[in-house]
């Protein structure tokens, strides 16, 4: 017989209890509803499988209260003691798995709670004195990048600035205000502008610089020479940021080399220059034609290897080629010794041409020094 008969006379009772029980069916499924949602959405959940065991017990309860409103007017008592009976299951179950447990949630470590007042002004400290550390470093880095007497630059991978130091601005006759935010490449003739685009795009992480030289077209139409250590620059993820350049004028450096290749490869005599240990970093032009040599094909190598050099034959004790060609390279590593140790040589050598012509030099061999008076 239904509750709803059974209580007749008195409603207000039946529909507390009607209210109640639907009331707490609904919290019921509500909490086990916020248990699923923070097991599925929680990182560093413990003992998931409990939360999901508790989230069955409580369905269970909030099932058994609504099916106490249901009986109140509809006799369902089988379902009513079916679904207690389930309940009464779960919860042995529940009580069983949760007894074990306690030791090892009483074992887990305090959670620290980063809003505490000591925990937070520990942080804003600790704030404050990175900034104070990285605007110190920012300006230690401005400093020493104004300090450069070169032109240095950064700008982003489609060439527009984000940066000049002072040397850069008066030397291209520009405000920074009127560099950043243009194309560095106004600055370059479009050969050169293709040139750089191709150097740049060769740059990696593991091989993140690379110099060149250039000409640059300067405001008034002038085309100068640079010279540019070009370095990129990579973010976490190796993305390319942007580049930083140093650069300075070497004109007047091209300009002394063009002087000096001129008088160099112009001369008729034969004209070379060596590192101390004899290897050959120029020969003019007019020892290369006349030996019939490439330029590539020698720099680098020894100067007295080479078969051309021969030593001037005693009239009474002729020699071969091959034993002239050893006594002349022997002459000439003593020769570069002796040269080292500051005295000057000179004899007469003989030297064979591309036509098999045989000439007598008159041989001298020198040491150059730099300013500190190192060959």
């Amino acid at each position: 017989m239904p509750h709803g008969q059974w209580e007749f006379g008195h409603s207000g009772a039946i529909w507390l209890h009607a209210s109640s029980d639907t009331l707490i069916g609904i919290i019921y499924y509500s909490i086990s509803f916020m248990l699923i949602y923070f097991v599925c959405q929680g990182q560093n959940v413990h003992f998931k499988w409990i939360f999901w065991i508790l989230g069955a017990f409580i369905v269970s309860c909030g099932t058994t209260h609504l099916i106490e409103v249901w009986t109140l007017w509809y006799p369902a008592y089988w379902v009513l003691v079916s679904i207690k009976a389930i309940t009464a299951i779960v919860s042995i179950f529940t009580a069983l798995a949760l007894y074990p447990l306690i030791p090892q949630l009483l074992a887990l470590p305090p959670v620290q709670l980063k809003s505490t007042p000591q925990n937070l002004e520990s942080e804003i400290t600790e704030y404050q004195s990175t900034e104070i550390a990285l605007q110190k470093s920012e300006n230690n880095y401005q400093g020493r990048v104004e300090d450069q007497t070169e032109l240095i630059c950064r700008f982003e991978p489609d060439g527009i600035l984000t940066f000049v130091n002072h040397v850069y601005c008066p030397y291209f006759d520009k405000t920074p205000e009127e560099l950043i935010g243009i194309s560095f490449d106004q600055f370059l003739p479009g050969f050169e502008e293709v040139r750089l685009q191709n150097l740049l795009e060769t740059l990696t992480v593991t091989k993140p610089v690379i110099a060149h030289e250039h000409l640059a077209r300067m405001p008034n139409g002038e085309q100068i020479w640079h010279e540019w250590t070009n370095r990129a620059i990579f973010d976490e993820h190796n993305n390319l940021v942007e580049y930083q350049v140093l650069g300075r004028d070497i004109t007047a450096i091209r300009e002394s080399e063009r002087r000096f290749q001129a008088v160099f490869n112009q001369t008729f005599q034969f004209i070379s220059l060596l590192k101390p240990d004899g290897t050959i970093l120029e020969a003019n032009q007019t020892f290369l034609e006349f030996t019939g040599v490439k330029h590539e094909d020698i720099v680098g190598k020894a100067f007295y290897q080479y078969q051309w050099w021969l030593a001037i034959d005693d009239e009474q004790n002729q020699k071969d080629i091959e034993t002239k060609h050893r006594i002349a390279q022997a002459q000439i590593r003593e020769a570069i010794a002796k040269t080292l140790q500051g005295e000057c040589m000179r004899y007469e050598m003989m030297v064979i041409g591309k036509d098999k012509q045989v000439i007598t030099l008159d041989f001298s061999l020198k040491s150059i020094y730099n300013e500190f008076g190192q060959v």
